[in-house]
């Protein structure tokens, strides 16, 4: 993968469109997606990974090694919903605490 960066404050990634430096200071909270994260990731790329994986741990461990590492995601993706839910709930007791408080808002 290629970067190239110019003196005008633009910085060009192969395959990809030009971002300006501005662009990205604008939105400092969005977050990357998984496509545009696999985007950069190529076929070769993939291969070679899982090849690597076969050779060091063997064709019999590659099933409880995908389960494990199955569970461990929907254990860290429960973990990040409830953390979610707890964010979500403060924030909703706290805009209902400063109405109860400020009677001119209602």
């Amino acid at each position: 993968m290629a970067y190239i960066s110019g003196s005008n404050g633009k910085i060009a990634v192969a395959g990809m469109s030009i971002l300006t430096l501005e662009s990205l200071h604008q939105a400092p909270h969005t977050p990357m997606r998984t496509t545009e994260l696999l985007g950069m990731i190529g076929t070769q790329d993939m291969i070679l990974f899982f090849l690597v994986v076969l050779l060091l741990f063997g064709a019999k461990k590659l099933p409880e090694l995908a389960r494990g590492l199955g569970k461990t995601m929907g254990e860290f993706k429960k973990a990040r919903e409830e953390f979610d839910h707890e964010i979500t709930q403060v924030v909703a007791q706290g805009e209902t605490e400063a109405r109860a408080k400020d009677p001119v808002a209602k």
